[in-house]
């Protein structure tokens, strides 16, 4: 084993993926629920969730983790593991989670989750700056340092009103597109197992996958 580390703050964290570059350094994002989550260099350093206005990260993919409420997060640890190089929230007064990251060859991170938050940080000029519904979708960029997002975008459009949707993958071509994948669901509540989830069961879930018309 090169390293192990406990890794989150005062309330519920959890990693949802991993990814490591060519040097040995690790990427990690998920969801957290901790105002004193470790965050370092990054472009949000204020923990955003409100308990008052914030509504629950329904984690559409069914994953059983104990991080329902909080923000998204996206870190970098150094090659040893024996520090960070950045760490950032990403997110708004409602859930956030990040459900999937990929370096570019440049080391800026492309990312997908879903989000409750009407404030979720998008960019102008992108694809969808207006969400849809509690749990849109959204696709992201942050830029090789962790300070600022190259581009941001919800997943969902104003014609998709009944839909929930959730990105759980994401890869970067030859080219610098990025491809997404993830799920759609009807928008009805039901209980899944020991977790409230918005959507339909397993078995009656599709499938999509999108691909961004350029590299950013």
């Amino acid at each position: 084993m090169s390293y192990s580390t406990f890794f989150g703050g005062n309330g519920d964290d959890g990693i949802f993926d991993i990814a490591v570059n060519s040097k040995g350094y690790a990427y990690v994002a998920g969801v957290s629920g901790s105002s004193d989550f470790p965050v370092k260099s990054g472009m949000d350093m204020t923990y955003r969730y409100s308990t008052s206005t914030g509504s629950e990260y329904h984690d559409l993919s069914a994953k059983v983790l104990p991080a329902a409420f909080g923000d998204g997060f996206v870190a970098k640890f150094a090659a040893d593991g024996r520090s960070l190089v950045y760490c950032t929230y990403i997110g708004g007064q409602s859930a956030d989670g990040v459900d999937a990251i990929a370096i570019d060859s440049n080391g800026n991170v492309a990312l997908t989750g879903a989000t409750a938050s009407t404030d979720f940080p998008v960019t102008a000029g992108s694809y969808n700056t207006l969400i849809a519904m509690a749990n849109s979708m959204f696709v992201a960029k942050l830029n090789a340092q962790g300070t600022g997002l190259l581009y941001s975008t919800f997943g969902q459009d104003q014609t998709m009103l009944n839909l929930s949707l959730e990105g759980n993958g994401i890869a970067i071509d030859s080219t610098g597109k990025i491809i997404v994948t993830g799920q759609v669901f009807p928008r009805r509540s039901i209980t899944v197992g020991v977790e409230p989830l918005r959507g339909l069961p397993t078995r009656e879930r599709e499938g999509r996958t999108a691909h961004s018309p350029a590299p950013v």
